[in-house]
């Protein structure tokens, strides 16, 4: 499940969810392809994403995505890595 908001010239993802039990089956990478799929047709260049610091396997995962987006579809992602600690 992804929620974003689109503006002019970018998208803003804020929420991205891979059921636990459907976690390491390419269902994030499809989640993606679907969302470059929705950029290209809107001629959106950016993907903003906001990921927590913990997270490390997300912030790998779509630091990968953005180097094969680069190159095969001149889309970038730019990662934000939320630094906000819950007391």
């Amino acid at each position: 499940m992804v929620f974003f908001f689109q503006f002019n010239n970018y998208l803003d993802i804020y929420s991205l969810l891979v059921a636990p039990k459907s976690r390491n089956k390419g269902v994030a990478n499809e989640i993606i392809e679907h969302t470059v799929a929705y950029c290209k047709s809107k001629k959106i260049k950016r993907i903003v994403l906001e990921v927590n610091e913990t997270n490390i396997k997300a912030i790998n995962f779509y630091k990968k995505k953005n180097s094969l987006l680069w190159e095969q579809e001149k889309i970038t992602i730019n990662l934000v890595i939320d630094c906000l600690t819950l007391f």
